[in-house]
Parts: structure tokens; sequence; C-alpha cells
């Protein structure tokens, strides 16, 4: 599994080549944002368990940004609003599911796919048991200071 220090340490390469073929820093903090920040969706899985506890959501993992279906959209959308980023929030994101894709123990090659899936009904078991880990668990830590583990 990609921690986030990966992403950021793999978008910041993407950044400097960007800003390397542009000339420009917007595109390079662009592919940033489209690369790292991606994974705040984590948090609304993490106040889904929270607020509907573990029985109802504790088998379940949403990730509602993490999506194939999602790239040309997104790719569009900046092309219309942002023409001058040069689809880098576009490129960064499509970095960062490349990542997860080739480093998370996924059950199926479709797993980053919403539809996919929304169809299965969101299981935790899509994203594969981790070794000694329990599935996920970075949303039962209570301080930040229990996260460094995730975060490295």
């Amino acid at each position: 599994m990609a921690r986030p220090i990966v992403h950021l340490a793999t978008t910041t390469l993407v950044a400097a080549v960007l800003a390397l073929l542009t000339g420009r820093r917007l595109p390079a903090l662009g592919a940033l944002v489209g690369g790292v920040l991606v994974d705040a969706d984590h948090l609304i899985d993490l106040l889904l368990y929270q607020r509907l506890g573990p029985g109802r959501w504790g088998n379940r993992l949403m990730l509602p940004a993490h999506g194939w279906e999602l790239v040309g959209p997104l790719a569009w959308l900046e092309s219309r609003l942002a023409p001058g980023m040069r689809h880098a929030i576009a490129v960064g994101y499509l970095v960062h599911l490349l990542i997860d894709q080739r480093t998370n123990r996924l059950q199926h090659p479709l797993v980053y796919s919403l539809l996919y899936r929304a169809w299965r009904g969101f299981p935790t078991t899509l994203f594969g048991p981790r070794p000694r880990e329990e599935p996920h668990g970075w949303r039962r830590p209570t301080s930040w200071w229990e996260w460094r583990h995730w975060l490295w």
C-alpha cells in the first residue's frame, strides 16, 4: 500500500517535470493538488465509520475520489475552468491512481472503478488483506501520533 509520503514524493517528481516542460509553476502546483489531495476522500470514510460505527460502516470503504471514471471528467473540467494548467491536476490524479492500482493488494482489477465498488457494496475486502495489520486500521487511531504508521 502506498503511504501518503509515496504519493507526495512521486507527485513532486511529476510536478518538477511539468514545471520544466511548461516553464510555469502553476501546473506543478496543480499536479501536487491532483496527486496528493485526492486522499482527502479517506476523511469521508473516516467520518462515516465514526458516525455509523463499526457495525454499520466497518466493513465498507467508499473512497469517492478514487475512480478511473473520474479521470476524463476531471480533465475536461480542468480544460474548461483552467486551460493554463494543461491538465496538470488530471495528470497528478492519474499518477495517484496508477500508484494505488499497482501497490495495493487488490482482489480484482476493477477495484478502482467507483461503479464496480458500488455494485459490490463498497466492501473493504476488495482491497485485500494486509499481513499483521487490520484492514483499513487507519480509521481506528484516536490521535495524530497514532497515524504516524499510516503516513510513513
